[in-house]
């Protein structure tokens, strides 16, 4: 009988430590990766819609396993709603402190229609002090995201992401990788929303991507109400097609790298060398000079079908459009003297 009673002695010191060491291998980190993903905790959500969340996300290894050690720990009724950047090398029990102390709760950023990437930079950097710089590091070369988002492969090889970085409100998880975390959100947004409006209007365009942000880009500088979006951007097709310069002064300033002032552009601003001076290199620049919303990009996809080839602002948000160039001349003359 011996054997038996060994047996069984054996059993109940090796099942214990077999269901301890599966546990604990249950709870190891899920991956070996050091990049951030982004977890959003709804308000109401409950432990298990949380745990499959995670899961899908690959962040954690098991479902039971992590609810087991949140109700085991006191945390299945702190954790606490709001968005989060969590790694797949950090294992379970450090997501669930995560999650139930509320570390790296996020923080909106916006980002409005037509700010270019030096914008971006400086709204960030009033935030917080550094984070302009390291956004613009990042942001100075696609080709960091191009595993991530193929369709940057479209770009020129030296191209940076202005033009790409999808106006909206972002939610955001502070911490080192924050900016790349932003970037990332808004390049997703970009190919949630933008790219599919280009697929949709490429060939009818005749716009590779690049040409047709730097188009949507030009056109969200110059428009500052929405119905003069589609007849901005025929009047520079019109351009193209007659093989005149754009003449946009916010290419000028893009070139300058600074905005002009209440004067206006000066001569000597106007012949800067730079193949973003739409003033003496005809054609589109190399590339877009600010991110444009989805009407720009639509607008540029689909111009209006108009004669007018030249416009010029009147002070009040809204533009003159002519077909000559005398009468353009005679609109800046009639806007001058009403000044």
């Amino acid at each position: 009988m011996r054997p038996v009673w060994l047996f069984l002695a054996l059993l109940v010191v090796a099942v214990p430590a077999l269901v301890y060491g599966t546990f604990e291998w249950l709870l190891m980190p899920a991956g070996h990766g050091t990049k951030r993903e982004i977890v959003t905790i709804k308000p109401g959500s409950g432990v298990a819609t949380i745990a499959h969340d995670l899961h899908e996300q690959h962040l954690i290894r098991n479902e039971l396993a992590f609810k087991a050690w949140l109700r085991f720990a006191g945390q299945d009724k702190s954790i606490k709603a709001g968005v989060y950047a969590v790694s797949p090398d950090q294992d379970a029990r450090a997501i669930a402190g995560i999650l139930a102390e509320g570390k790296g709760l996020s923080e909106h950023v916006t980002i409005p229609e037509g700010w270019s990437l030096k914008q971006i930079a400086a709204g960030l950097d009033k935030n917080t002090k550094g984070s302009g710089t390291r956004f613009s590091l990042l942001a100075r070369h696609a080709a960091y995201f191009r595993p991530e988002f193929p369709w940057l492969g479209e770009l020129p090889g030296t191209a940076s992401l202005e033009g790409y970085l999808f106006p909206d409100t972002y939610v955001v998880a502070p911490g080192v990788d924050a900016e790349r975390d932003l970037i990332r959100m808004m390049l997703g947004r970009f190919q949630q929303v933008a790219l599919p409006a280009y697929e949709r209007r490429k060939r009818d365009a005749g716009l590779s991507l690049n040409q047709a942000m730097t188009m949507a880009s030009i056109v969200e500088k110059e428009a500052r109400i929405a119905a003069e979006r589609p007849l901005i951007a025929g009047v520079f097709y019109n351009r193209l097609a007659a093989h005149i310069p754009f003449g946009s002064d916010p290419t000028v300033e893009y070139a300058l790298n600074r905005h002009q002032d209440a004067r206006g552009l000066t001569f000597k601003d106007i012949r800067v060398d730079s193949p973003y001076n739409t003033y003496i290199h005809p054609g589109l620049p190399p590339g877009p000079i600010a991110n444009p919303g989805l009407a720009s990009l639509v607008a540029a996809l689909q111009p209006a079908n108009t004669r007018f080839v030249y416009f010029v602002a009147k002070g009040d948000g809204t533009h003159a459009f002519t077909e000559t160039y005398a009468q353009h001349l005679a609109a800046q003359r009639q806007i001058l003297s009403h000044r």
